[in-house]
């Protein structure tokens, strides 16, 4: 049986939550090839295949599509870029302001209001996801803060499916 395009999609964030990036990458390449052009006037069903490939492309380490010309900052660029056009749509939405501030913490430059916004939402506990708080355990180990990297890894480990997602070298850090 074939699925729905609305059903792969549905799957592919299935897989980005358990941390099956290749698949999840894969169903919405398929789905839209031309991912990365859509742009934030897309269909909702795009828009919500652009989250998932963004956040893809940042939880892989930047390190897919390089056989398509893109460099790892080149896909960091675009996933933050992409997930600060979908913050923009819905404003205020707690888990588009985690997700963009997952991607900003993995380049230099928008680093520190990257983890402004995950130390602020962790403090009003709206941080929605493990891959949110270890992104928040990765910005505090690397400013030197280890006691609040282990809490951010607790956090971790108590919302994740998969606890080994949580225990980490923090390989991949910002570009």
């Amino acid at each position: 049986m074939r699925l729905t395009p609305v059903q792969e999609i549905a799957t592919a964030e299935k897989d980005l939550e358990n941390n099956r990036l290749g698949e999840a990458g894969s169903r919405v390449r398929a789905q839209f090839p031309n991912i990365r052009t859509l742009g934030a006037d897309a269909p909702p069903l795009a828009l919500r295949a652009q989250r998932i490939y963004a956040l893809v492309l940042i939880r892989a380490d930047g390190r897919l599509d390089s056989g398509l010309g893109w460099a790892r900052w080149g896909n960091f660029e675009w996933a933050a870029e992409t997930l600060a056009a979908l913050d923009k749509k819905k404003p205020n939405q707690p888990r588009a302001q985690a997700d963009l501030a997952e991607a900003r913490t993995r380049l230099g430059r928008t680093r520190a209001e990257g983890i402004r916004v995950l130390e602020e939402l962790d403090q009003r506990d709206l941080l929605g996801s493990p891959f949110a708080y270890l992104a928040l355990a990765r910005a505090r180990r690397t400013t030197g803060d280890d006691g609040g990297a282990q809490a951010a890894l607790r956090r971790c480990s108590m919302m994740s499916n998969d606890k080994r997602r949580c225990n980490t070298d923090f390989s991949g850090e910002a570009i």
